[in-house]
């Protein structure tokens, strides 16, 4: 056998072990993916059997208290708006008061005292509907969104 023999005859065992290679490089690829797929399969489908289920019922109900929470989270910023509100009016009151003379000041006392008389006559006449006492139950109670009645 001559020298370019040999080589013709290793160049194609050669490409016949390359293509051998490839062959088996892909035939495990696809193996590993069909191991994969049915690995997500088998994943998925626990899943599905631990995922409670639900009734209309249930989901009604859902709905219905996703709706109360919507309620509830409109009602806090409401809130929160009217709580920055008052605190921005009695920063206010409290910067007139400051520039009122203490003749101003004894008249707003004597005006908000008799307001509070009217009121509390009102509240009195339906006490079953208010529930309020005296007069001082009446203030106690306005001191609680007042600063100082």
């Amino acid at each position: 056998m001559d020298l370019d023999t040999l080589i013709a005859c290793i160049q194609r065992n050669y490409y016949l072990l390359l293509s051998a290679m490839i062959a088996a490089i892909c035939m495990i690829a696809s193996w590993l993916y069909l191991l994969r797929q049915n690995y997500k399969n088998n994943e998925i489908e626990k899943t599905d059997e631990d995922t409670p289920k639900f009734s209309e019922e249930d989901k009604q109900v859902d709905c219905i208290l996703k709706n109360e929470i919507d309620k509830v989270k409109i009602a806090e910023d409401m809130y929160q708006r009217i709580q920055r509100k008052v605190k921005s009016t009695r920063l206010q009151t409290a910067d007139i008061e400051k520039e009122m003379t203490e003749d101003e000041r004894l008249e707003e006392r004597t005006v908000k005292q008799k307001q509070l008389q009217d009121i509390f006559q009102l509240m009195n006449e339906k006490k079953e509907v208010f529930g309020i006492q005296s007069l001082e139950d009446m203030k106690s109670q306005m001191s609680l969104y007042e600063g100082n009645i």
